[in-house]
């Protein structure tokens, strides 16, 4: 019964950070970070730091692929395993890095969209 609960609040908590993200960004944008995030990672997400988290997750994700790529140089027998697992690696670098420019757009556009009204 409170696993249920929890789900329930949870799924509420994401519907409203979603709405609120079409809101600021629009759906593209929204969308977006949701496919990125994990659900509960979505639920517990605080937009006023979506950004900095955003940048901090593709920086995270471009140490882990640097560190696999130093690796498997050390480590010539590696190669089968480092096309493969380098492969994820740096798709999820790149995949973490453009979200995080895709927002720093989105909140540029909304910011003057703001100034322009005011």
């Amino acid at each position: 019964m409170r696993m249920e609960l929890r789900h329930i609040r949870n799924e509420r908590q994401a519907i409203m950070v979603f709405d609120e993200l079409v809101r600021r960004y629009g759906e593209h944008v929204a969308k977006r970070v949701q496919q990125e995030l994990g659900s509960s990672e979505f639920s517990h997400l605080r937009l006023e730091e979506l950004s900095p988290y955003l940048v901090l997750r593709a920086e995270e994700a471009h140490r882990e692929y640097q560190r696999r790529l130093d690796r498997a140089t050390m480590n010539l027998g590696a190669c089968t395993m480092r096309d493969e697992t380098t492969e994820v690696l740096y798709d999820r670098w790149r995949t973490a890095e453009e979200l995080s420019y895709l927002l720093a757009i989105a909140e540029d556009a909304n910011h003057s969209r703001v100034t322009e009204t005011t």
